[in-house]
């Protein structure tokens, strides 16, 4: 798929090309030349090929940079599935009720990577109040992480203790952590939660 970038690239190297083409042919015209037409605008082309050819460079350049920045320093990103309320085994705080996210662990990188499932894969807030990870909730069973390859998904769940059960989650990218100014996780759909809803 050709995308707008790429048609204003395009545009452009023609502009170039044609433009460097007139300025060819004028140069053969003028009394003291010798060139000819063909000269004029073989060196034109030539020219605006040059001046495609590395604008298209700088293009992709810049697009590979942008895709690597995007790409969270663990080479995990998780993708919320589905969230629901389920009753605390061990409350250590707020209601003795957690939020449940269902989620897939995704490798991003190129290389081989660990996925885990826990509590600062992600941040939770209730008004603005961070919320701790709930480790044993009733029906559901502990997901140990493990490596994965390139592209390759694992589904698992993560829980919150809720500080109140009307008030709504806000789930988003983890910031706490990073590694050279990149989030450490990464979260593809950040979302708002009504646990009233669930």
């Amino acid at each position: 798929m050709i995308g707008s970038s790429t048609k204003i690239a395009r545009r452009e190297f023609l502009a170039l090309g044609l433009g460097a083409a007139a300025a060819g042919l004028a140069a053969c015209s003028s009394g003291g030349s010798k060139g000819s037409y063909d000269d004029g605008y073989s060196a034109g082309y030539a020219a605006g090929l040059e001046a495609g050819k590395a604008e298209a460079e700088s293009s992709a350049k810049a697009e590979a940079e942008a895709a690597e920045s995007s790409i969270p320093a663990s080479g995990i990103e998780y993708t919320i599935n589905k969230a629901s309320l389920a009753a605390e085994k061990y409350a250590l705080r707020g209601t003795g009720v957690a939020i449940v996210l269902e989620v897939m662990a995704k490798n991003v990188s190129d290389e081989v990577q660990s996925a885990f499932f826990t509590g600062n894969a992600m941040s939770a807030y209730q008004d603005g109040k961070a919320l701790g990870q709930a480790s044993d909730v009733e029906g559901y069973e502990y997901v140990s992480g493990t490596e994965i390859k390139p592209g390759v998904t694992l589904d698992g769940w993560i829980a919150y203790e809720l500080l109140d059960e009307t008030t709504p989650v806000e789930i988003e990218a983890d910031t706490t952590s990073s590694v050279n100014g990149q989030p450490y996780y990464g979260l593809a759909n950040p979302q708002t939660i009504d646990p009233t809803t669930l």
